[in-house]
């Protein structure tokens, strides 16, 4: 059975208009716990306690617990589109029948979902400004530019072995991936957060034609620093017919048919 691993970005409180920097968290949920590997806070909180006051990683005794956390999920879908209201609409739309059938909350939230009371106050004191805030600043996780969620798969700790990695972004004009997600996720390993295989810069990668056919990066264990898993990276391509649809684009015309009027 497949394991889902949610992605977000954390930010720092007092910077939620901006978009997320690679030194600032990335959290993952998984259907367990919600909670981050990187130093600056590596740590996880049980979901079942996610919405429950927290002080050094403990819970006191008579604090509630059980909070559904549908609802918070759904705020961060208006952050994979900040910037376009279109696309904002068209994926809560799609996700309005399913959380709401989860969550008793149906409340839209805009920009930032702030997590109040935060999970990790207090814990790991020796990184600041997380364990300093009672409340967390979560926004979508594509909004540091990386759109294939490769950060839970590159972890030391998990040991991965090859992954699968499609890239549907649209990082030019005609919508086409160009390796943005890649090289992204590669220069934020290079602080230390993961172990993950090198990629070339966008120009280099348009040039060679890797957003143009599948590539196996990490083959070469020469050019790793550690063990790193092998990913298979499998760009958006017009092999069979133009693919290459906006996201903000909810329905499509199949390649040789005509569109109904």
């Amino acid at each position: 059975m497949p394991l889902p691993l949610v992605v977000a970005d954390g930010q720092y409180f007092n910077k939620s208009e901006e978009s997320s920097a690679p030194k600032e968290p990335i959290y993952e949920f998984s259907p367990w716990e919600f909670g981050t590997y990187d130093n600056s806070i590596y740590g996880s909180a049980p979901l079942q306690f996610l919405g429950s006051r927290f002080v050094n990683g403990v819970v006191p005794a008579n604090e509630t617990y059980g909070v559904d956390i549908a609802a918070q999920l759904r705020k961060l879908i208006p952050e994979i589109s900040s910037q376009n209201a279109a696309l904002g609409e068209v994926l809560s739309n799609a996700a309005e029948e399913y959380l709401g059938a989860l969550s008793s909350t149906n409340s839209t939230v805009n920009g930032p979902a702030a997590y109040g009371p935060s999970p990790f106050y207090q814990y790991n004191k020796d990184s600041p400004p997380f364990a300093q805030d009672t409340r967390l600043t979560v926004v979508d996780g594509g909004e540091d530019g990386q759109n294939i969620p490769l950060n839970p798969l590159i972890q030391r700790k998990r040991n991965v072995d090859v992954i699968f990695a499609v890239d549907s972004g649209s990082d030019v004009a005609a919508n086409w991936p160009n390796g943005t997600t890649m090289i992204a996720t590669y220069e934020r390993t290079l602080a230390g957060f993961a172990n993950d295989t090198s990629s070339p810069d966008a120009n280099t990668f348009v040039n060679l034609g890797l957003n143009s056919h599948p590539t196996f990066f990490g083959c070469n264990s020469s050019n790793l620093t550690a063990p790193a898993p092998l990913i298979v990276y499998l760009p958006n391509h017009p092999v069979t017919y133009m693919s290459n649809l906006a996201l903000n684009e909810s329905s499509s015309t199949p390649p040789g048919t005509t569109p109904s009027s």
